[in-house]
């Protein structure tokens, strides 16, 4: 019963850092993207 319910923590924690990058991601992208619009 414990492995049962284990696998879907595990899941939960693992979308949780891939939601954090893609975050990171995209504000770094968008940051420089602005910063390259601004110096146009």
């Amino acid at each position: 019963m414990m492995e049962v319910d284990l696998v879907p923590k595990a899941l939960r924690l693992m979308l949780c850092v891939l939601n954090l990058f893609l975050l990171d991601i995209v504000y770094t992208i968008t940051l420089q993207a602005s910063i390259y619009v601004f110096n146009l």
